[in-house]
């Protein structure tokens, strides 16, 4: 990289405020997982614990329909959290290559904290050598508005009428589907593979014998076939050189 900058004073607040828009977005949508989690009968302060302690969106949205499930056993639970959230291994990986290598140990566990799909994509967009303090900037300024989304959606949602709640019923699924849309609209074999997790679903839901497979082990083995079929028929193109020396 022929652009590195050193890291001035005021990183943290760049950060922060090139965070912001994701810190909008994140709010918004996390006051719908508190809701939707208190709509299943968990305590308000249960999606506030898991906000702070798993802090993923899909990870927690496919967390809590598992456990409302009660029949989700630990082992299923644990694995469809890593299949689902494994990705952050490899966009910490490629963050630790931007990464001021000053970095020290203890601040690199505090940063892979807070990777997320966003912040990942804030931060990559950086033509430059990151600081520690600008990307803790970003990721705190978008963790406090996923967890004060959340407490909010939790808190209301423990006030809000029963009819009201059974609503939120449909709240986490439909956070799925947000999210799935628009790249499906951009590209034709994310298209492709969710088609074809929907099919394997619906092979587990109707087939007799495997029909009685638990919800968990569903989503594992969806994840896992497709994700693994992907990687086959459509695998990313490692850039060249040349393009390489065009973005820096």
């Amino acid at each position: 990289m022929d652009a590195k900058i050193k890291e001035q004073p005021n990183d943290f607040l760049a950060g922060a405020r090139d965070a912001l828009p994701i810190l909008i977005g994140y709010f918004a949508v996390s006051v719908t997982f508190g809701v939707a989690t208190v709509s299943y009968g968990f305590n308000p302060w249960i999606p506030v614990i898991i906000s702070l302690t798993n802090y993923t969106g899909s990870g927690q949205a496919l967390g809590v329909q598992l456990m409302a499930a009660e029949t989700t056993t630990l082992i299923e639970l644990t694995l469809a959290m890593l299949v689902i959230n494994i990705r952050y291994s490899l966009m910490s990986l490629s963050l630790s290559q931007r990464l001021d290598p000053k970095t020290r140990l203890w601040q690199r566990f505090i940063l892979a904290f807070g990777v997320t799909d966003e912040n990942f994509a804030l931060a990559m967009s950086k033509k430059r050598e990151l600081s520690f303090k600008y990307l803790l900037g970003i990721e705190l300024a978008a963790f406090l508005g996923w967890l004060g989304g959340t407490a909010l959606g939790a808190f209301v949602g423990a006030i809000l009428p029963e009819i009201v709640l059974q609503a939120f019923g449909i709240a986490l699924p439909a956070m799925f589907v947000a999210i799935i849309l628009p790249p499906c609209r951009k590209s034709l074999p994310i298209t492709l593979v969710v088609l074809a997790s929907v099919g394997i679903s619906c092979l587990f839901t109707y087939v007799p014998v495997i029909n009685e497979l638990s919800s968990g082990w569903v989503y594992i083995i969806c994840g896992i076939v497709t994700a693994v079929a992907a990687s086959v028929f459509f695998p990313v193109k490692e850039e060249s050189d040349s393009e390489k020396e065009q973005e820096a």
